[in-house]
């Protein structure tokens, strides 16, 4: 099987997935809970790395591309899944301070209506981490898959 192939297969499960989290709503409760929009920008490069693959795999298999030249562009696709990994940390460290700089702010623990607030923008900030880190490892994950099925195939 050539590797174009195998990555149309892999392409064929992502679409299928991100078909079924638009069924369940998923992305718009990422997209809310996201106040920063990085997952955004993280999918963002997840789609060009994916498309990028695909495109290495297709030249390759007709025969225009040599080992060199899609070497050079597989390099740049590592650096755009480990991108992915580090705008999800940035997201979660961004997240932490929002948690802990609106949280605490004017917090007066006699006031019922006060603590709710707070609790309410701990939790937003929260799941900005937790959503950016989420997006990040996976779309990581994901793009270094479809770079060892590639890699694979040409051995």
């Amino acid at each position: 099987m050539s590797a174009f192939t195998k990555w149309w297969i892999q392409f064929v499960a992502i679409a299928f997935s991100a078909g079924m989290i638009q069924y369940f709503g998923w992305w718009k409760l990422m997209y809310e809970a996201d106040i920063t929009k990085i997952s955004l920008l993280i999918m963002g490069i997840f789609v060009l790395a994916t498309l990028t693959i695909g495109y290495i795999c297709f030249k390759t298999k007709i025969g225009e591309y040599s080992w060199d030249k899609a070497d050079i562009m597989e390099h740049y696709t590592y650096f755009a899944a480990d991108s992915m990994i580090t705008l999800g940390m940035v997201g979660t460290i961004t997240g932490f301070l929002l948690m802990l700089n609106t949280a605490f702010a004017n917090l007066d623990i006699n006031d019922i209506k006060n603590v709710q607030q707070a609790i309410s923008n701990m939790a937003v900030g929260m799941s900005t981490a937790l959503v950016t880190t989420l997006v990040g490892m996976v779309c990581s994950l994901l793009t270094r898959l479809q770079l060892m099925v590639y890699e694979n195939s040409n051995v």
